[in-house]
């Protein structure tokens, strides 16, 4: 819930997901620019959701985020190799957040967000843990 408030008071639109499943039924109907998940989760873990979302053609090239208080090195290498883009320790820093999903807005074409978004939306948006961001 954290991750939602912060994205979204920074202008963002961020969209909460209840878990895996339901975060891949919101990707289905919203495109995020961003995915922000949680390591640990029930059934699913994150793990689960980066390797799902990089088999989609549609969504394999998304930015993923992912904030977890684990530290195990092995965890965080099986990760890495299955397509994770950054990983954000907890207690989460607003701050690193924030730039996170700033550097990934600055990498992105200016076309894809300027002729895609609706003109009151961010360049950004973001699927944050059992969050799902509505971009296109």
């Amino acid at each position: 819930m954290l991750i939602v408030c912060v994205l979204n008071a920074a202008g963002h639109h961020a969209l909460q997901a209840g878990g895996v499943k339901d975060a891949l039924r919101l990707m289905r109907c919203f495109r995020p620019d961003v995915i922000v998940t949680d390591y640990a989760m029930p059934i699913l873990d994150g793990h689960d959701l980066v390797r799902l979302v990089r088999r989609s053609p549609r969504l394999f090239a998304t930015p993923i985020f992912v904030v977890s208080s684990e530290d195990a090195w092995e965890k965080r290498q099986l990760m890495d190799l299955a397509g994770v883009s950054a990983w954000l320790p907890k207690p989460l820093d607003p701050r690193a957040l924030l730039g996170a999903v700033a550097a990934v807005a600055r990498m992105a074409p200016t076309s894809t967000f300027e002729a895609l978004r609706p003109a009151n939306m961010t360049p950004v948006s973001a699927l944050a843990h059992r969050t799902m961001a509505r971009g296109r």
